[in-house]
């Protein structure tokens, strides 16, 4: 196959890469240790949590030592329960979700197992055990997942007016917009593969022209189907800035976020962030990472999901962290989880979302987004 349309079917090697992100470069530090009174406090090391800009400079935060050794053993269960339940019937997800532990005060994580009960050849409670190394293992029933692509021109004229978030071109809102530097030498703007054609899992992609309501963007030169996401060419009539168009103002994009600052972010329960075009600004908190699925996209260990409202239009638009007065990327959205009872333009919303993460684009193609 091409080297630019990867089918994401290399799972040693991506779990080789995905483990050293964890536990070496973007690991610890430094270790240090603070006494408080005559009693010795828990010993902390230092650990990546944002890159900024072309990994000039980064982000870092000093966490509980037993925190990141724990969640450096449950990336390696993890692993472990992947290669032996993933491909099993019935088994739809592995991911890593929030546990009942605390680690020098810092909330700890669990495996969740995703099933369809109805496929399985087993009852759930049969599927794994409960724990594999001290880590605790969740079965659940795999929700129901929407990809949100839109087939009418409706959320153009949503509540907001103009629609902030995605890509504005020539008046026209789509439901994608952040951009990569040095992909191989060159800028690319990246939004889901599915935007580009639904059937995007049995296609080449490659080479295809990409446009929006009519309005040439450009040509796909980089195709992931694992992930969900194509990488454009804009035509020369566009240009690529450094913005997320988050109402009522842009906000310019510094870097993107770690694995190691996901789940830091995802412990502590911190609030990021969703700009898209169909739902606009949304918010919640991390719920999961390193998340596999058993079809396409199956995200090679390298999804999230968080807790945030979107809806169909809303595909290939930006999560981010705000940080210091930037929006550090999480990732792209790919597809909402758990649809509700509430509409908006006709479309259901979904109260969860799933999606790729920026950090592995920015380490499998040594790019970098500001």
């Amino acid at each position: 196959m091409d080297a630019m349309n990867r089918d994401g079917n290399n799972c040693e090697a991506v779990s080789r890469r995905r483990i050293l992100r964890s536990t070496g470069i973007a690991g610890s530090i430094a270790v240090s240790s603070n006494l408080v009174g005559s009693a010795k406090a828990e010993k902390t090391v230092e650990i990546i949590t944002h890159i900024i800009g072309d990994e000039e400079n980064e982000i870092t935060k000093k966490v509980p030592r037993s925190w990141k050794e724990h969640s450096d053993r449950v990336s390696l269960v993890r692993e472990q329960v992947q290669n032996e339940y993933i491909r099993q019937k019935g088994v739809e997800s592995v991911s890593i979700g929030l546990g009942n532990e605390y680690f020098g005060g810092k909330r700890g994580f669990s495996i969740n197992v995703g099933v369809d009960s109805e496929e399985l050849n087993v009852s759930p409670n049969a599927v794994t055990p409960d724990t594999i190394d001290g880590v605790e293992l969740n079965v659940e029933e795999e929700p129901e997942e929407v990809e949100e692509s839109c087939d009418d021109k409706c959320w153009n004229s949503s509540t907001f007016d103009p629609t902030p978030g995605g890509v504005l071109f020539a008046g026209a809102t789509a439901g994608a917009r952040f951009f990569a530097h040095g992909i191989r030498g060159n800028d690319y703007m990246i939004t889901a593969a599915h935007n580009v054609d639904l059937d995007y899992c049995d296609k080449d992609l490659v080479g295809s022209e990409v446009e929006q309501h009519c309005n040439y963007w450009g040509e796909v030169m980089e195709q992931y189907n694992a992930l969900d996401i194509v990488m454009v060419s804009l035509d020369s009539d566009y240009s690529m800035n450094g913005e997320i168009e988050q109402h009522p103002s842009p906000v310019d994009v510094s870097g993107y976020v770690t694995l190691n600052g996901l789940k830091d972010l995802e412990s502590d329960g911190e609030t990021v962030y969703k700009m898209g075009c169909r739902t606009g600004m949304t918010s919640g908190p991390i719920l999961e990472t390193e998340v596999s699925r058993s079809s396409c996209p199956t995200f090679q260990s390298e999804g999230i999901e968080i807790e945030l409202d979107s809806a169909a239009g809303d595909s290939g638009c930006p999560y981010y962290d705000l940080r210091n007065g930037g929006a550090y990327l999480i990732g792209f959205h790919s597809r909402g989880v758990n649809t509700t009872s509430e509409e908006i333009c006709n479309r259901y919303v979904t109260s969860r979302v799933r999606g790729s993460t920026a950090y592995y684009i920015a380490d499998e193609y040594s790019g970098y987004f500001d």
